[in-house]
């Protein structure tokens, strides 16, 4: 590595693309790995010291020091063109990426404040203590030229990785705020198989702990009078129990970071886990909660850090090795997302931390699109395995709605109904009807046929940082309608998903308020007495973090009455955005009232008429901690189709067979049962066979699916480790690596399966595979004469269309077309190719 100091700037090149600039503190540098770099010391090997000139020449860039060098102030860095890409401007750790159409050149991650963490982590065992420099100028540069995949490959190299998940939590989840005893838990998991319903996790939310002895880490024996007993109940039968956890800070007073805050936490979490708990569900609590020894990073991501590292140190402990173990698993909540409402990730270490969920969120068709937004939005910045309370914590789903949210759950990084003790209906589908039940089912299984497809996806996003259910920009960069989607997305390069939901509030621009915004402000929550402040808005969307709203205004405990006219052009739905309560009058009626403590959450209003002005009054009261008050809006979708756009390329309905060309939007209406789920055609897919779980679950037998296409090539692999330890971050994973594509000299198509390199150890370890390529007769491939297989002719079956059949299914026939089987044993240490002669 080389590396320049001058006066006390010092500039190092971690890379090509990685230049460290960091200003003197007290007098020295830091070598030390920190809390937003935990890997900088990987970095620092070999030192070269180089030279220093007026001008430091990096590729097609130019970097320029100040040549006092008492701050960064006057650090720029210019492209060939001359134009400045940054300038040093003083700022504090972010991880808030910017939208893939907005790649800059040059994107900068501040060390701002800089964390120094022990080398052991999280421990008691700690040979070193926590420090904390405020103010400090340690900057990275990541070079990305405007390359949004490789900003984010830079920005996980540096900032660290997320963590493979077991393929276990990949699977099918339960989960509900409900005072389970041992016997209506173990009744749950029973119920599962009676249903026939795969079924990998489970959770017991808080009634786990004796409540009388507070927020403690006591067992409820009341409840669960032997837990081990219930745990190796549900470990028999191939399920997971995570325990939810409010953590309270030892006293109500010590932060994270003190010893005995670390002592106590340590020591009750692995408690729980040397009796067989599998998974810690870290929920960040809103009453008393951790407490973080800088007000510039939330408690939210200690708590996270520090919840994952417990984890990580028990199974090293368990297993002897401090590099292959159990992966270490948490859920917590993503940093920021308020109960759904996205307000950006706060800094660039919280995408560390496998699972995590957006909140107490309401059931409603539009909160179904709000997270199909999040998690677009949160998966862009780097968080894997974003997942909502899949059917609503709060509410109560009609049928179709439930069966939306969990067509969507499904299709998205983890498969977790879940809801609070006052449903109606709890979230299970057999609480509804048959069909309910048998629709579940289908797109359960549909899951668990897919996760060949999501397991090597969620691999892919532990080197990459791309998302596992990625925006369609991933795919097709240069396609300006694909780049700013936020209600479809993509599965890998050839699964297009689009889910069924209502509308996704926006912000109301500035141009349909026809009158200025007239904020007035009040001591106290009441509306009463002497107005303390008043002021003027363009847009109403306010969000305080800790902070007034204006001068004279208190920072919590005020009310506030805003006044405005709205007008659109076309028909829309309003929404209220609220931290705390709010009452809103449209038009002189009351159209919401809500006079509780919450966090932020969005509110449907009502259906206004387009071209009319429309007067809005919202009296809100804010009552400690954050705040936020915003109007906003949706567009209504009047006859009810579904507006899908699709890219380049050709693409199949999976339900109907029907084949559209790309780069042109389409609207189509589905029935209960289907959902806007396409295939593109050329894709070669890899799909297992459904089993009640991932422990039964075998790879050694697999169809792949190819959708034939003259003009469309497809390449990927199948991956494949133990599925359980961290033994792939050293190499012991397997790759098999195959293509299809249609070779016109010939007349033929050729799909190639290459041998298998790297392996594994363990019972997933096969050695040899039967496959079946079902090959769909459609548009390029109607009827084929001959297979060979590595130059012999092969025997093929040909079967009808079954118009019963579910997508991607395990079966003979599939709903959309005719198709030929192709049966091959494998040797995965061999390769194969296989021409299909039409």
């Amino acid at each position: 590595m080389k590396q320049i100091i001058y006066n006390k700037i010092r500039v190092q090149f971690f890379s090509e693309d990685i230049i460290h600039i960091e200003q003197q503190k007290k007098g020295s540098f830091c070598d030390q790995n920190t809390f937003f770099i935990p890997s900088k010391e990987n970095y620092l090997k070999d030192v070269e010291e180089i030279s220093y000139s007026d001008k430091i020449n990096i590729g097609e860039y130019t970097l320029i020091l100040p040549h006092e060098g008492k701050s960064l102030a006057g650090v720029k860095l210019f492209n060939k063109e001359g134009k400045t890409v940054y300038s040093y401007k003083k700022r504090i750790n972010n991880g808030e990426l910017p939208a893939l159409n907005k790649t800059p050149e040059a994107f900068v991650i501040y060390d701002n404040p800089r964390i120094i963490v022990p080398i052991e982590g999280y421990t008691k065992d700690a040979t070193s203590k926590y420090k904390i420099e405020e103010n400090v100028q340690d900057i990275y540069i990541l070079l990305c030229r405007k390359d949004s995949k490789k900003l984010r490959k830079l920005y996980v190299e540096l900032t660290g990785r997320c963590e493979l998940v077991r393929l276990s939590t990949l699977g099918s989840w339960n989960s509900k705020y409900y005072a389970y005893t041992e016997e209506t838990a173990k009744q749950l998991i029973l119920d599962y198989e009676k249903y026939n319903i795969p079924l990998d996790n489970m959770v017991i939310d808080t009634d786990w702990r004796a409540c009388e002895n507070g927020w403690g880490y006591d067992i409820n024996t009341k409840l669960f009078p032997d837990m081990k007993r219930f745990l190796d109940f549900a470990h028999e039968h191939g399920i997971k129990i995570m325990f939810n956890d409010h953590p309270e800070p030892v006293n109500n007073k010590a932060h994270v970071f003190e010893p005995k805050e670390i002592e106590y936490r340590e020591k009750n979490l692995q408690n729980l886990m040397n009796l067989g708990l599998d998974i810690w569900w870290y929920d960040r609590n809103w009453g008393t909660h951790l407490i973080s020894p800088t007000k510039n990073v939330y408690w939210e991501t200690f708590g996270l850090y520090l919840f994952s590292d417990i984890t990580k140190h028990f199974y090293q402990k368990k297993s002897g090795n401090k590099e292959i173990y159990y992966r270490p698993e948490i859920m917590g909540n993503v940093v920021n997302v308020v109960n759904g409402c996205y307000q950006g990730i706060q800094d660039t270490a919280s995408h560390r931390y496998s699972i995590q969920w957006t909140g107490d969120i309401a059931s409603e068709a539009d909160a179904l699109s709000q997270e199909i937004d999040t998690m677009i939005k949160a998966s862009n910045s780097c968080i894997a395995y974003v997942n909502a309370d899949c059917g609503g914590h709060m509410g109560n789903p009609n049928k179709e709605t439930f069966i939306r949210w969990m067509q969507f759950g499904s299709l998205s990084p983890v498969l977790r109904p879940h809801c609070t003790n006052v449903v109606k209906r709890f979230r299970e589908p057999w609480n509804y009807d048959q069909e309910t039940v048998d629709i579940v089912r289908d797109y359960i299984n549909l899951r668990y046929r897919l996760l060949p497809v999501i397991y090597k996806n969620a691999f892919n996003n532990y080197m990459t940082g791309e998302p596992i259910f990625k925006s369609l920009g991933y795919e097709y960069p240069n396609d300006k309608k694909a780049l700013i989607l936020n209600d479809e997305y993509m599965l890998g390069n050839d699964i297009l998903i689009a889910p069924i939901a209502g509308i996704v509030p926006q912000p109301i621009p500035k141009k349909n308020f026809i009158e200025p915004i007239k904020a007035t402000y009040y001591n106290g929550t009441e509306l009463q007495g002497e107005p303390i402040a008043t002021a003027e808005y363009k847009e109403l969307n306010i969000i305080l973090n800790h902070t007034s709203p204006e001068k004279n205004v208190p920072v919590y405990n005020f009310s506030a009455r805003f006044e405005t006219t709205v007008q659109f052009d076309y028909p829309v739905e309003l929404f209220v955005r609220s931290d705390d309560g709010s009452t809103v009058y449209v038009d002189g009626v009351k159209v919401h009232e809500d006079k509780t403590l919450h966090s932020t959450m969005n509110f449907p209003l009502i259906r206004i008429k387009d071209k009319e002005p429309h007067k809005v009054v919202i009296e809100y009261f804010q009552a400690g901690g954050e705040a936020a008050i915003g109007l906003y809006y949706g567009v209504i979708n009047e006859d009810e189709k579904k507006k899908i756009y699709l890219p380049e390329g050709k693409w199949m309905n999976v339900f109907t067979g029907k084949i559209y060309e790309g780069r042109r939007t389409i609207f189509l209406k589905f029935d209960i049962k289907s959902m806007p789920l396409f295939v593109r055609l050329g894709a070669l897919l890899p799909l297992a066979k459904e089993a009640h779980n991932t422990e039964e679950q075998k790879w050694d037998t697999l169809i792949f699916d190819f959708y034939p296409c003259k003009s469309a090539n497809d390449s990927g692999y199948l991956y494949e480790d133990d599925t359980k330890t961290t033994a792939y971050k050293l190499g012991h994973y397997r790759i098999s690596a195959y293509d299809a594509y249609f070779d016109k000299a010939l007349d033929r198509f050729v799909l190639n399966f290459k041998k298998a390199k790297g392996e594994f150890e363990g019972e997933k370890a096969y050695k040899n595979r039967e496959i079946v390529i079902r090959c769909h007769l459609i548009d390029d491939l109607k009827d084929v004469q001959k297979v060979l297989v590595n130059g012999k002719e092969t025997a093929f079956e040909k079967v009808k269309k079954d118009r019963k059949a579910f997508p991607f299914n395990a079966d003979k026939g599939v709903l959309d077309s005719d198709v030929i089987l192709i049966s091959v044993s494998m040797d995965v240490n061999e390769d194969y190719k296989v021409e299909i002669i039409i």
